[in-house]
């Protein structure tokens, strides 16, 4: 065997037999004994050479090396200097080792020092921990030493300057700056003062439902401190409508108001007002008052989504949704050519979002793409879309803005439109202006719009051209709607500036279902319907599915 080899593995057997290990807590000492062949210098007092401009020669000894520099160290009660220390040629013997930090004690043992051999002490300390205790607490308070939470009363941290920070409901916050004695404890007393009891934030979601909904208003507040409090429901003619009496424990908390019947006689439709009055712990009081709207218009089952049948129901500007909901959908469908099934059909896959910021405005956008066949090409659209509602009270009579930016185009060439145009929106930017009326479940709808689209005229091959070309058209159309069904036809007028076929008079009559999912936060929806152009008709099934919060 080479004798480095021998060498290594003789080194490694004198370091497994002559180092020992003590451990106390999360602190280890590990002592290990040298000769001159075998020693090995730490690097920690290689720093210390190179700081002293000084060459180290091996010389029996005593080294004392710990992961925190400047500790104190004492041997047989005597100090003789601070980590990381040395000492050549110590008298051999026995000697008790005290390691002391701020005048506390990290470590106490004792190792004998031999004459031919040097004797090396590396201990390793850890993070060094003091106690905090925390006095006149209030109840369920929380915590935090420098962002870190804790539940006790008697708290083990590491030692040093940290910053403190106790909350609770109720009760002032106190920031401080704390230093933790190393070993020790230090006491901190919370003096902060009980905030005054106030009711704020009252807010209430969605802000319109009808009185046959069967999830109701969430009526949510904001408390500064606990107490009790009072929710009364007020009519239009200012007529207690309900009363519920809450326990506040919390800053937030939230209720569910649901439209109730007295008698078999449907509330009226109007706006009601809802007060909520409180009285502290500390006996004093706070109202905060809102208002909700009960109009059998604004359903929380909104209608499809991303579906155009019966086309001018589902346009921007229709069916706004209630204040503080969203909708979001997926849909699957095929548009077959009914008199040629060979001939170009598609098989859109949509998804889309909307949701109504306040009691006036609803924001939207769809996304979809659809495989064409047989040519085997993806067709790709999207919209973005923003509807305002001008009348503001409620009543049968709805009108509102709409504004549309649509683009259709082949997902090969993004400059080009389908040559079959299935769906009743050209690319463009639209303006629209949907005139409703509701009598009990039926409904009208007149629809004015002006558009800038920018095809050119070439059928063949509508590419995205200039000028833009400016097109206006009338939409009219009726429906019927019950909980599960809604039966409807529409049909619209354009302006003859565009080749025969791609525009022009069409109509759409179309059925639909729909089944809600998990109570009615998401729904499934089924639909079929045709389109009769000037060409072939287009027959339009599908599903969707969505979530309403």
């Amino acid at each position: 065997m080479p004798a480095v080899y021998r060498s290594l593995i003789i080194f490694s057997l004198l370091l497994l037999i002559a180092g020992r290990i003590f451990c106390n807590s999360s602190r280890s000492i590990n002592v290990i004994e040298y000769e001159l062949w075998n020693y090995i210098r730490h690097p920690r007092m290689e720093e210390e050479d190179y700081s002293r401009e000084s060459v180290f020669e091996f010389q029996p000894g005593l080294e004392i090396i710990t992961d925190l520099d400047d500790i104190k160290i004492l041997l047989s009660g005597e100090e003789v200097g601070r980590t990381p220390w040395e000492q050549n040629n110590l008298e051999p013997g026995l000697y008790r080792v005290q390691l002391i930090l701020k005048d506390f004690e990290l470590s106490d043992f004792t190792v004998t020092v031999h004459n031919d051999r040097r004797t090396v002490i590396i201990l390793t300390i850890g993070k060094l921990r003091g106690t905090l205790v925390l006095r006149n607490m209030p109840s369920d308070a929380e915590v935090e030493i420098d962002g870190e939470s804790y539940t006790e009363s008697e708290i083990s941290v590491e030692a040093g300057k940290r910053r403190l920070r106790v909350s609770a409901f109720g009760w002032e916050t106190s920031e401080s700056a704390i230093e933790i004695p190393l070993g020790g404890s230090v006491e901190w007393r919370y003096n902060g003062r009980r905030k005054s009891f106030k009711l704020e934030e009252l807010k209430i979601v969605p802000k319109s439902l009808p009185p046959t909904d069967r999830l109701g208003f969430k009526i949510s507040w904001l408390a500064s401190s606990s107490g009790t409090a009072k929710f009364e429901i007020l009519s239009p003619n200012n007529e207690l409508i309900a009363e519920m009496p809450i326990t506040i424990s919390a800053p937030r908390g939230s209720i569910h108001w649901l439209p109730a019947e007295e008698d078999g006689i449907a509330l009226l439709e109007g706006t009601y007002k809802v007060v909520a009055s409180g009285i502290g712990e500390d006996n004093i009081g706070s109202i905060s008052t809102a208002s909700l709207v009960i109009d059998s218009r604004f359903q929380r089952e909104a209608r499809l989504m991303l579906n155009t049948l019966p086309g001018l129901l589902y346009a921007p500007g229709t069916s706004i949704l209630p204040k503080g909901l969203w909708q979001i959908a997926t849909e699957i469908g095929a548009n077959i050519d009914s008199e040629n099934p060979n001939a170009l059909s598609k098989f859109p896959v949509k998804v889309g979002i909307r949701v109504s910021p306040n009691s006036r405005w609803e924001l939207g956008a769809k996304f979809g793409v659809g495989v064409r066949i047989p040519s085997d090409t993806v067709a790709i659209h999207s919209s973005l879309s923003g509807s305002w509602r001008i009348n503001s009270t409620p009543g049968p009579f709805e009108i509102n803005l709409a504004l549309l930016f649509s683009h259709d185009g082949l997902a090969s060439k993004f400059d080009r439109i389908p040559q079959r145009n299935f769906e009743m929106i050209l690319p463009g930017l639209h303006l629209a202006t949907p005139i409703e009326f509701s009598l009990d479940r039926w409904n009208l709808i007149l629809t004015p719009s002006i558009s800038l689209t920018f095809i050119g005229t070439d059928k063949d091959n509508w590419k995205l051209a200039s000028p833009i070309r400016t097109l206006q058209s009338l939409s009219l159309g009726a429906y019927h709607e019950n909980e599960k069904f809604l039966l409807g036809i529409s049909t619209t007028l354009r302006g003859p500036d565009f080749p025969q076929g791609f525009v022009g008079f069409s109509l759409w009559s179309g059925l639909e279902a729909r089944f809600n999912l998990l109570g009615e936060a998401s729904y499934l929806a089924v639909f079929s319907g045709v389109r009769y152009l000037d060409i072939n008709p287009v027959v339009k099934i599908g599903f969707e599915v969505g979530l309403i919060g």
